[in-house]
């Protein structure tokens, strides 16, 4: 089983790798299109190329929420008995869900970097994927606090770490 869950953890990072690299070369060779070009179209005339059709479905596309990286060890889900603070995360699903790579910013609070997490944010790491250096941090009540990793692609995903009714230390 432990092989078999290398393996899953292996294939994910391979396709994140390859995903954020054929975005890479998308974003890079619409950049040198723009670059080469000495007599620039108007934008009112202009065929976008699949390039710009690609990144634009990526901008205006939603996120969906994802569990699969959820981890009940360092979660504080089942501390949370009142009923405003269960109302106040499903709210803030919904705004995560309703947030596109544009307007996502709105529903961070703040971030926090792989390699300068210490303490109980530094075990927000240990069941995601070895390339995310980024988690999100969103507030749904005075000390409650949701913390998920974005993946941006064909599809967006707002993957959800953990739920903690009590600030980390």
């Amino acid at each position: 089983m432990g092989k078999d869950k290398q393996k899953r953890r292996l294939e994910r990072k391979e396709k994140a790798q390859n995903f954020h690299k054929e975005l890479e070369n998308i974003q890079a060779s619409s950049l040198e299109m723009k670059k080469r070009s000495k007599y620039k179209i108007p934008g009112s005339v202009a065929i976008p190329t699949i390039e710009d059709e690609l990144l634009e479905k990526i901008n205006d596309s939603t996120f969906s929420l994802v569990f699969e990286h959820y981890d009940n060890n360092i979660c504080g889900i089942t501390a949370i008995t009142k009923r405003l603070e269960a109302e106040n995360i499903i709210s803030t699903f919904k705004e995560i869900s309703k947030s596109t790579p544009q307007n996502i910013q709105s529903v961070i609070r703040d971030t926090i970097r792989r390699e300068q997490a210490e303490n109980e944010y530094k075990k927000l790491f240990q069941h995601i994927p070895d390339d995310i250096d980024l988690i999100n941090e969103a507030k749904f009540s005075d000390s409650g606090r949701l913390f998920f990793f974005t993946v941006i692609g064909k599809r967006n995903f707002a993957c959800v770490v953990s739920i903690n009714p009590n600030h980390l230390e």
